[in-house]
């Protein structure tokens, strides 16, 4: 009914205005709209083509297209973007950091971060899309300055990976209830003066939650535990909705690790010497080879094996699609092998892209560089599956198999390649500036960013920041790029070309349409929404 109500009224402003407008020569008359804040106009039902409101929540003047409503600053492309921002202060005068963000289906926005005064704890908080803090959870179980993940499910329970500092190093993985109270948590421990650090979340089909990480020594999660014989190792652990803990298993050198779907575990890393998995040994040939596996649903192993050469070889990121086939990137240096499949490097190192299938059948590799050191940085997928590669470069010229060139004007410099899945064959190549990070949006178009440092060189105190975030359209074209203040952390994309991000400022900034300025001189978090 309210929502009825709102539209006549906005009929009938639209109507009286229209009745009173005198437009004579030499004026363009009196027009008036009405000012509603963004979730109004959302609210209004069967809007039709041509209605116009002032839009207070991202401060433009909106119009109906008929099939959307839009700034006017908009042409109804992908080609523009209109934003706002709040700000999040804790502590009159505390440590706010935001780390990871989620988006649920009716766009609202979760925040996990760490707060303090003297020590600091996990903080998560639900805002709606025009910054109404919802809830907010503080978690004060133990001192929480590394808060890794956020993730929200169809019924509006959160779940969240909080890590421990100091000398315990503990984790922490936690559920939360719609209304933001705590349902249950597990806790990670170890030896003292040990590492133990959760990274990822990810779901099954029957929400069953997995969450990667890695430790140092051992890792005790309810009467599970493993035992680093290495040193650094990866783990997953398997967990019910409920928080029972199913089964806990260390990946070994497997220091990056994905979930598919099914419940399937893949991981890759890198190791020195031999190494052990289930009873399976591999041997490097040289400084450094690469490790890559698969754990069944009950966490046993599927299987494992070794690529690379006499140089130094790394897996860096990995990425499974929806038929469990696996990519791994990463570099290489001199000759490597990946299962028979020679490979050469052209300098220090090269960059490479393998994939193999769901039971460990080597598919194809794709390469490329130039002089200096060239590696992968992250792979995301497109909704088809596509394999989108950011990687890293310090040469001016770059090669990639089959013969593809690519120049960036500056060294060191980014690169971003789509592939097909099916052959590797590269659908289109380019440079790209200022990218640290990357994410692909349902539409499968791209944004990176990166932060840059106006007058310091510390990224945890973000004054001084401001943050360059890029679009590129399906087919690599360039649409946009968005400059503004603060630190950018982590970004999520919502329904209807929305997305958010998250960060890190202090001092005063300028977000899109908004102006903060932070409460202490420690800095305060920001969240900010963005339409296309």
């Amino acid at each position: 009914m309210t929502r009825y109500i709102l539209l006549f009224c906005l009929l009938g402003y639209f109507f009286a205005n229209a009745q009173s407008t005198t437009i004579t020569p030499g004026s363009a008359g009196s027009v008036s709209v009405p000012k509603l804040s963004y979730d109004q106009i959302m609210a209004i039902p069967n809007p039709q083509a041509g209605m116009m409101a002032f839009d207070s929540t991202f401060k433009c003047l909106k119009y109906y297209n008929g099939n959307k409503w839009l700034c006017t600053s908009q042409n109804g492309s992908d080609n523009t973007a209109v934003g706002f921002a709040w700000k999040k202060a804790v502590y009159n005068n505390g440590y706010e950091r935001a780390n990871a963000i989620a988006v649920d289906k009716n766009n609202n926005v979760y925040i996990s971060g760490s707060a303090g005064n003297e020590a600091m704890y996990g903080y998560i908080a639900k805002f709606s899309p025009n910054g109404t803090l919802i809830w907010e959870y503080t978690d004060y179980y133990y001192h929480a300055n590394r808060v890794s993940a956020i993730a929200v499910d169809d019924n509006f329970q959160v779940y969240v990976l909080l890590n421990a500092s100091f000398r315990s190093n503990n984790l922490g993985i936690l559920k939360l209830d719609a209304k933001g109270a705590l349902l249950w948590r597990k806790n990670g421990f170890g030896d003292i003066g040990s590492y133990r650090y959760a990274e990822n979340i990810f779901f099954d089909t029957n929400q069953q939650i997995y969450v990667t990480g890695r430790f140092t020594t051992n890792l005790t999660i309810d009467s599970f535990t493993i035992n680093s014989n290495i040193g650094y190792e990866g783990f997953v652990v398997k967990l019910s909705n409920d928080g029972t803990v199913q089964w806990l298993k260390s990946t070994n050198s497997g220091l990056v690790s994905k979930v598919a779907s099914n419940g399937e575990s893949y991981f890759a890393g890198h190791f020195t010497g031999s190494i052990t998995i289930a009873g399976n040994t591999l041997n490097s040939t040289g400084n450094e080879d690469i490790v890559i596996g698969k754990l069944n649903k009950d966490g046993s192993l599927a299987w494992v094996k070794r690529a690379g050469g006499i140089g130094t070889d790394k897996a860096n990121t990995i990425a499974v699609d929806n038929a469990g086939d696996v990519y791994i990137a990463g570099s290489f240096s001199g000759n490597a092998y990946f299962d028979t499949t020679p490979v050469n490097a052209v300098d220090a190192e090269d960059f490479y892209l393998v994939k193999y299938r769901s039971d460990g059948l080597f598919l194809w590799l794709r390469n490329g560089g130039g002089a200096g050191t060239d590696s992968g940085i992250k792979i995301e997928l497109s909704s088809a599956g596509q394999p989108i590669v950011l990687g890293s470069a310090s040469s001016n010229s770059l090669t990639f198999y089959p013969g593809f060139v690519l120049s960036p004007p500056v060294s060191p410099g980014n690169f971003l390649i789509r592939y097909d899945a099916f052959n590797g064959n590269i659908t289109w190549a380019r440079v790209v500036e200022n990218a640290s990070d990357f994410k692909v949006n349902p539409q499968d178009e791209i944004y990176t960013w990166q932060n840059i440092a106006v007058g310091m060189a510390d990224p945890g105190n973000s004054k001084g920041y401001q943050n360059i975030l890029t679009k590129y359209l399906y087919d690599g074209t360039f649409a946009y790029r968005l400059i503004n203040g603060g630190a950018l952390q982590n970004m999520a994309f919502g329904t209807n070309k929305h997305f958010f991000f998250i960060g890190n400022y202090s001092d005063t900034i300028q977000v899109g349409a908004s102006t903060l300025t932070s409460t202490d001189n420690q800095g305060d978090m920001y969240i900010s929404h963005w339409m296309e």
